[in-house]
């Protein structure tokens, strides 16, 4: 190929790929995501001494700083960026695949916290490409001293680690810069949107204009309550439920008025940092992939879900107090092995599962309250996609802990 070809085409690719972004843009963009992460989610908790460790690692080095986020959601990177802004840390490039540039406004906001979309399949890019990728890489760690990136191929449908695949991004700042690579894991309440990807793993068919399909019939049944608070959730988070039975209101209304009259936020994130890994370790993305389930802080909605899904041994019923003796042996365990969770001591446990029920059962028909003479029996559906639901949040349990009786 003449040089002027080549020039040309790697011209090209410079041009795709290059981050433009200003600051005021990048401010204007952390004040929008800042609103935007209030309304999605009702807090965003982050370990404090994982936090502290990771300062003082960044402020006793020179190395170039590499945050290398869990890859749960799509928001994962983005938060990481919301999040070294908050705490003064250095504010990386988001390093991202080009198939998050086509989402509309998510890829526009991407762009102005200063994200670089690039082609992450190596079989996708020419040597060229590869070439340009990598120069302009080590261009922006060297101005910008930080950069975001994700391990490729490493999320799935059932909530569990895949290996992760070799792009050649790791690589390539392996072999040109010396970086210090931060693990980050978050833990979702509740995963955006995991219906309809559990759905579109079943390979279930949409109803077409032309598909005709009986509606649902209506029926009563008791649900958990719509308003269920955690007393750690702050005060203006929390909304006062009248007492009844166990301590909690169930309201008796059609599932289909609840879903149009409440809102609800997406629960919260849970945010853990591993170790720092210097870039001339050996076995590099296998080690980053370890950190990031150690520093894992489990959720006790997780705990709730792999009770739940055990509870299909029974039957697919389990009463209340079981729930409470197993969630008890559970966060006991937990606690002796050193796990960070998201429960504060002077939370009462049935409070914590209602208010798990009550993000579980978002939307779907996947957990029916009972209640009769003052018992309480908790049902779970048997379809497979609510099985599925509640097997993803079951399996974070299982990665940090193994615990492999509650895991499905």
């Amino acid at each position: 190929m003449p040089a002027e070809k080549v020039m040309e085409e790697a011209i090209r690719s410079l041009n795709r790929i290059q981050e433009r972004t200003q600051l005021p843009y990048a401010w204007f963009a952390a004040s929008f995501l800042e609103k935007l992460l209030k309304n999605m989610f009702s807090c965003i908790r982050i370990n404090k001494d994982d936090l502290a460790k990771i300062q003082k690692a960044i402020g006793e080095t020179e190395k170039k700083i590499i945050y290398v986020p869990v890859s749960r959601t799509v928001l994962d990177p983005i938060i990481v960026w919301f999040i070294a802004i908050r705490y003064n840390l250095p504010i990386p490039v988001l390093l991202l695949d080009e198939a998050l540039a086509i989402l509309g406004p998510f890829s526009d906001i991407l762009r102005l916290a200063g994200a670089v979309f690039i082609k992450r399949d190596p079989h996708g890019r020419s040597t060229l490409t590869t070439a340009v990728t990598s120069a302009y890489l080590r261009h922006l760690l060297r101005e910008r001293g930080a950069v975001t990136m994700v391990l490729e191929k490493v999320r799935s449908r059932s909530g569990l680690y895949q290996k992760p695949f070799d792009d050649g991004m790791l690589s390539m700042i392996q072999d040109k810069e010396n970086a210090l690579f931060i693990p980050v894991n978050m833990t979702y309440e509740e995963v955006p949107d995991l219906a309809n990807l559990v759905k579109h793993g079943l390979h279930h068919p949409k109803a077409g204009k032309n598909v005709s399909s009986l509606s649902r019939s209506r029926s009563y049944r008791m649900s958990t309550p719509t308003k269920v608070s955690r007393p750690s959730d702050s005060r203006a988070q929390r909304v006062r439920s009248r007492s009844l039975g166990h301590g909690q209101l169930h309201l008796l209304k059609l599932e289909e008025d609840r879903d149009k009259t409440h809102v609800h936020h997406y629960g919260k994130i849970l945010i853990g940092f591993g170790n720092p890994i210097s870039s001339d370790t050996g076995d590099l993305a296998d080690k980053i992939q370890k950190e990031q389930k150690k520093s894992a802080v489990l959720s006790p909605v997780s705990l709730v879900a792999a009770i739940l899904l055990y509870s299909r041994v029974q039957g697919n019923v389990i009463d209340l107090e079981t729930v409470k003796k197993y969630l008890g042996y559970l966060y006991e365990f937990i606690r002796a092995q050193g796990i960070p969770i998201d429960w504060q001591d002077f939370e009462d446990s049935e409070n914590i599962i209602f208010y798990s029920i009550r993000l579980l059962e978002k939307g779907s028909d996947a957990i029916t309250i009972e209640e009769k003479n003052n018992h309480t029996a908790i049902r779970i559906s048997i379809e497979s996609d609510s099985i599925l639901q509640l097997a993803y949040y079951a399996n974070q349990v299982k990665v940090p802990c193994s615990l492999l009786l509650f895991s499905y």
